[in-house]
């Protein structure tokens, strides 16, 4: 089967129809499975100034909040192997996320502000 990607055109993938109770794990074309959560900071890269803010990159492992039922059955992890890795990288995979210095603290560098 072949889905639009985010400019429209046809790419290989899979459709998948959503459960009155699954709906409730659906977030702008994602599901949601769990609350990220940072679990420890390994380390940081020595900070730089570019365009005159303070930048760096954090390294962390995680764990995953309220993380439900569903999430852990082999049949749906099968069938989403971004989610499974995700799952089964707890608390053990490195992850990295850019920061910048954002008046008196940290904040991805990732994320727009609000």
């Amino acid at each position: 089967m072949s889905v639009a990607n985010a400019v429209g055109a046809p790419v290989p993938g899979h459709r998948y129809e959503l459960t009155a109770k699954g709906q409730k794990y659906a977030n702008r074309g994602a599901l949601c499975y769990g609350k990220p959560r940072l679990q420890k900071l390994l380390k940081w890269d020595p900070v730089e100034t570019v365009l005159g803010v303070s930048q760096t990159m954090a390294y962390f492992t995680y764990s995953i909040d309220d993380l439900p039922e569903w999430a852990k059955r082999p049949d749906v992890q099968a069938a989403l192997p971004n989610m499974r890795d995700a799952i089964d990288g707890q608390n053990k995979t490195t992850m990295q996320m850019p920061l910048m210095l954002d008046g008196d603290h940290w904040r991805s560098a990732m994320a727009s502000r609000s």
